[in-house]
Order: C-alpha cells, then sequence, then structure tokens
C-alpha cells in the first residue's frame, strides 16, 4: 500500500521559518486561483490542502541561504566540509 504524505490544512501565518522547496502542479491547479493577476502561491496550497490534494515532504536538514555575504559563507563552508569527507 502506498502512503501519501497529505497537508491536512497548509496556512502561512506570521513566518519564523523559510518556506522553502519544490512545488509540482498540474497546470488546472492554476484555473482554481484568480486569472490574470499575481497572487501568492499560500492561497492556492491552502486551497488544495482543505481540499485534501496537497501532498509533502518535511525536511529536517538546514536550508543554507546565499541571499546574504554571511549565508554564502555559511554555504561555502558547508560545501567544502562535505567535499573533503
Amino acid at each position: 500500500m502506498k502512503t501519501r504524505n497529505l497537508i491536512a490544512r497548509f496556512e502561512r501565518p506570521d513566518m519564523q521559518h523559510i518556506d522553502y522547496g519544490i512545488g509540482v502542479l498540474s497546470a488546472d491547479v492554476f484555473d482554481r486561483g484568480p486569472s490574470a493577476e499575481a497572487f501568492d502561491l499560500a492561497v492556492l496550497y491552502h486551497e488544495l490542502s482543505i481540499q485534501g490534494l496537497l501532498g509533502g515532504f518535511e525536511v529536517f536538514d538546514r536550508f543554507y541561504e546565499i541571499g546574504s555575504v554571511t549565508g554564502l559563507a555559511e554555504a561555502e563552508e558547508y560545501f567544502t566540509m562535505i567535499d573533503t569527507t
């Protein structure tokens, strides 16, 4: 039996952690959102979640951002460390 990792309810209140990952969506799910307007994917993810149509995989490893000098240095240090092991 295949296990499905469904997200019961996707909500994004005051964020304390970065929401990172990859989304794989069928084109038809965009028919559910506002047409011809930019919108937050959190709105679509919320609607899909309450319909039982949103799955996920929780990640416990650290995310290395490279959008700041400090973040880039930490990422370089990490990749150098794993390259030598």
